[in-house]
Order: structure tokens, then sequence, then C-alpha cells
């Protein structure tokens, strides 16, 4: 997990995820086809596939996609990047300076790869499967959000409005940070 980013894991109905000393893995026995994921994705308004900038060789280009419109940018990958015909785990992020409204669309997001996959989530800073019924739960998910966003701002004594504009997480983001482009 960056600095800038609040993350999301989600993984099959039945299976376990455990925080370890290498963080946080599923476990179980359950798997979903990739092909099944990406069908889904692309029936999804504003979901496109993208490549990080710090793409390394030993990732694969085409589990890594972006929820994208005028107000977000939601990373998706699919298995930590590494292409399986059948795979366990779906992580969602997206950049805490992100314009307001983005932490909704990734929560809409989740749901419906929910709803659509069986797919559990786990808000990996709240450290909890979400239930997307329970609100006072949904309620403690958005303020564990806003307070990782608050200290990020407040640890690089950053303004709010020091980027404009949706921004991907990870090189992408320090380097408009380091610019200092809105």
């Amino acid at each position: 997990m960056g600095l800038e980013s609040y993350n999301l894991k989600l993984f099959p109905h039945g299976n376990q995820v455990l925080l370890t000393e290498i963080g946080w893995e599923v476990k179980g026995e359950i798997y979903i086809p990739f092909s099944n994921i990406i069908s889904f994705l692309f029936s999804l308004e504003n979901v496109i596939s993208y490549t990080p900038l710090e793409l390394s060789k030993s990732e694969d280009a085409q589990c890594y996609y972006c929820y994208s419109d005028y107000n977000s940018i939601i990373e998706i990958e699919i298995n930590y990047g590494d292409y399986e015909e059948y795979i366990q785990e779906i992580s969602i992020r997206f950049a805490v300076c992100n314009p307001k409204g983005t932490y909704e669309n990734a929560m809409m997001l989740c749901k419906l790869l929910s709803d659509h996959l069986k797919l559990e989530v786990l808000d990996m800073r709240l450290e909890q499967v979400l239930d997307f019924t329970d609100e006072l739960q949904m309620a403690k998910s958005k303020k564990t959000f806003e307070e990782k966003k608050d200290h990020f701002f407040s640890t690089f004594d950053l303004p709010y409005e020091v980027i404009s504009q949706p921004i991907h997480c990870g090189k992408a983001f320090w380097e408009v940070l380091k610019k200092g482009n809105k």
C-alpha cells in the first residue's frame, strides 16, 4: 500500500484473507476464470485497459485496467499482475488526492464486481471484509479513507487542491506531484 493510495482486495466468497508478515494473502481453493473477470470489466462503462508506468518485465499488461471518468481514476490489478487462467484476487486502488466522489465510485465498482463474480471485498486499511448492507461499517470505511487522505496531505504539508484532476497511483502520481502540476 502506497502512502498516496487507498486499497481494496477482492477475493472469491468462501476463501479467506489473512494478514501475514508479507501482507494480505488469500487462502482457499476457490478460483475465478480470468476470462470471466475480463468479460465483466469490459461490460462496465468507463473501464479501460492501461499499462502502469512501473510495470516490470515479470508483470503482464493484460492484468491492468482502470475505471476512468472525469472525476475518478480507479486502478484494477488482477492477480498481482501475473496472468493465470484462474485467479484468486483482484486489487482496487486509487489515489487519495483524486477528486471528491472517487471513494464512492470505488465502492460502486467493488459492489458490482462482488455481486457479479461472487467476491468478498476487504478494506485493507480498515482491515475488515465489507458488508455493503451494513451502514455503520460502510461509514467506518469512509471515515478510514478520509483519515488516510487527511494524513497524506498533512504529512507532505500539501493543500487539498494540489492536484485537481484524476490521477493514477504509484510512479505516475509522484511524477505529477514532483512537477507541481494541477
